[in-house]
């Protein structure tokens, strides 16, 4: 059996299990601007549902969410007449699970398209 001794370093960031890297984390009931696109937002320490409006932005932006809290709703609302497909005009998209996140691309005519997702995602009905 070989066995180690001695001190152990790394170089580089450590991102502890569960955490998303470079992720920014959401107060409640925050309005995302086009200073936003291409960050990744977290609700890891919600302490209350988040609801979150998207921007209006350009064709092609990108933006990510991941839930990390599965106690606390999250929830991604489009501005005023926007959507995220398949939804409806201003209905939002919620983030089911713990764990659960999209990224969502901005296409013409005012709407919003999932082009990534990983867990439970729904649509207000």
């Amino acid at each position: 059996i070989a066995s180690n001794s001695g001190d152990v370093s790394t170089t580089g960031t450590f991102t502890p299990m569960g955490a998303v890297s470079g992720a920014v984390e959401l107060a409640t009931g925050t309005t995302l601007t086009r200073a936003d696109i291409g960050k990744r937002f977290v609700n890891a320490t919600a302490v209350n549902a988040n609801a979150i409006v998207l921007p209006v932005v350009e064709s092609g932006d990108r933006i990510h969410f991941t839930r990390r809290n599965n106690t606390h709703a999250f929830v991604i609302d489009p501005s005023g007449s926007q959507l995220i497909r398949p939804g409806g005009v201003g209905k939002y998209l919620s983030l089911d699970t713990d764990g659960a996140s999209v990224t969502l691309e901005y296409m013409s005519a005012n709407s919003w398209v999932i082009v990534a997702q990983s867990g439970t995602v729904s649509h207000e009905p």
